[in-house]
């Protein structure tokens, strides 16, 4: 049994959430959970799902109620073999700490401050490359490029490695979906991740300089076991890329799609921080993860019981309009600083500094560069948890 089942009168929801339909638009299917109570039951994957922001940003708040140690998926395939790993996802106080401490150090905000400069060079560099084409496809050929080089050469792994990190990091999401031909294969490539990880040579192979040097530098202390640091480096190749590819990929089209806020931005350049925010909220990039309830929990007139497989709705909470007015509206006068794109709490997302600036960089390089903005052709990711766009074309007009 995937989670504690309902037990008297409580809300049902019946939405799939994971069917290719909601995947690609999921926003109706998060309004009627929503709709339906503060917590409710969807039979289609056998789970419970929290989707309105004050109950989600509570229970995110609330590590000890609802447990992270159990695994994130909607699966026991992948719980159980994400319980066997080391992970800050995937573990509790205090051990999630121990782990915190081994991998936040390079993404703090200091850290970013020292790579500004060469951050700003290249996406300068990326948005002149794509200047006045025809068009581009403004995943592959733009919302790509400056993480996938600044991870790959941070993290300091071998070339493989640097090879496999995208496709890695986009299967360790599918693997947490319910089970499906997509799951069972993502899980097959999680295999083949966690072997190069394991790999009794791969410290040796690593540059001496980068994250995942200071991941085993730890385990040499005794800071963390031997164990768990190749574990661990999976942290650093999963969360950094396709969420960050994803957010950029939506900034990109919302601003294409509201050409006012566009030129609002191209005005007032200090609201780039507020565009990012908002962005996030209004397309957030990963769905949600599960969570376990460690006791039987009353939230409104619903009892949830203890052993509840719960999934927290980043995207349903972001738009729930008992917190946003037209929560569906891309302002960026909102300055929606409390989104939950990135979570909240102690597991709110570790590399979002970087994402953050990774963004803010693109964001200047286009405002006195980039006149107006096209997209066509939008298709979207079949992924089940993270809602990204798989491809778009693009133009961009040049400023004159």
């Amino acid at each position: 049994m995937l989670s504690a089942v309902p037990v008297g009168d409580v809300p049902v929801c019946n939405v799939n959430l994971y069917d290719a339909e909601t995947n690609a638009n999921p926003y109706d299917a998060y309004r009627a959970i929503r709709d339906a109570g503060p917590v409710v039951w969807l039979p289609a994957t056998g789970v419970w799902a929290m989707g309105r922001y004050s109950d989600v940003r509570a229970a995110l708040r609330d590590h000890d109620l609802f447990s992270s140690a159990s695994g994130p998926a909607v699966n026991e395939t992948a719980n159980q073999a994400a319980g066997l790993l080391a992970s800050c996802l995937i573990s509790d106080p205090p051990q999630h700490e121990t782990f915190r401490k081994v991998i936040a150090p390079p993404l703090r905000p200091g850290a970013m401050r020292a790579l500004e400069s060469l951050m700003t060079d290249q996406a300068v560099a990326l948005v002149e490359g794509v200047l006045g084409r025809r068009s581009f496809d403004g995943v592959a050929e733009f919302a790509h490029v400056l993480p996938l080089a600044v991870v790959r050469s941070l993290v300091g792994l071998p070339a493989v490695g640097q090879e496999n990190m995208l496709r890695w990091g986009t299967a360790s999401f599918e693997s947490f979906g319910p089970d499906s031909p997509r799951t069972r294969g993502a899980i097959e490539d999680m295999g083949q991740a966690l072997e190069f990880v394991f790999a009794p040579d791969l410290a040796e192979r690593c540059d001496p300089h980068g994250w995942a040097a200071g991941v085993f530098d730890a385990a040499a202390r005794g800071d963390i076991t031997e164990m768990q640091g190749p574990s661990l480096l999976l942290d650093y190749l999963n969360p950094s890329l396709d969420t960050t590819i994803g957010a950029i990929s939506h900034l990109l089209r919302l601003l294409a799609d509201n050409p006012d806020q566009w030129d609002l931005l191209r005005a007032d350049a200090t609201l780039i921080p507020h565009a990012i925010n908002e962005a996030l909220r209004v397309e957030s990039p990963v769905r949600g993860f599960s969570r376990v309830a460690t006791a039987d929990h009353r939230i409104d007139d619903v009892t949830l019981p203890q052993g509840a497989r719960v999934l927290m709705l980043f995207g349903a909470a972001n738009r729930d309009e008992r917190k946003w007015t037209d929560p569906e509206r891309f302002d960026i006068a909102r300055k929606p600083s409390d989104q939950l794109g990135f979570g909240f709490g102690i597991h709110s997302c570790v590399g979002m500094n970087l994402a953050r600036l990774e963004m803010r960089c693109i964001l200047e390089a286009m405002i006195p560069r980039v006149a107006s903005i096209d997209i066509d052709t939008v298709i979207m990711s079949g992924n089940q948890v993270l809602h990204v766009i798989e491809s778009m074309s693009a133009t961009f007009t040049p400023a004159t």
